[in-house]
């Protein structure tokens, strides 16, 4: 899981403190530090409000190691995605879902 890296990368390229994104989130900066530290883990509706707050998908803040990627590639929910191709590397064959049409 890259969670706790990509909150801190993603509050960085933000140019955010701790203390701007906790007081979004309406927590403690400790809490926040917690889930950027490995510390604690956010609870899901928490999840959601970081996903929201940075603009980037829910499984891409979870699974992905942003750090990687391109700042164009990232998978953001505010439609500027410029190459979807990063849903493909999110699971292993074995777990796609495959729909037969």
């Amino acid at each position: 899981m890259f969670l706790p890296s990509n909150l801190k990368w993603l509050r960085q390229l933000k140019k955010r403190t701790q203390e701007d994104v906790a007081f979004a989130l309406n927590i403690k900066r400790s809490t926040y530090s917690g889930y950027e530290n490995g510390v604690g883990e956010p609870s899901l509706d928490k999840l959601i409000l970081l996903a929201n707050y940075f603009k980037i998908t829910l499984d891409g803040l979870v699974a992905l190691d942003l750090r990687q990627m391109a700042i164009s590639q990232l998978p953001r929910t505010d439609g500027t995605l410029e190459n979807p191709a990063w849903k493909n590397a999110l699971l292993p064959p074995s777990m796609r879902v495959h729909r037969d049409e």
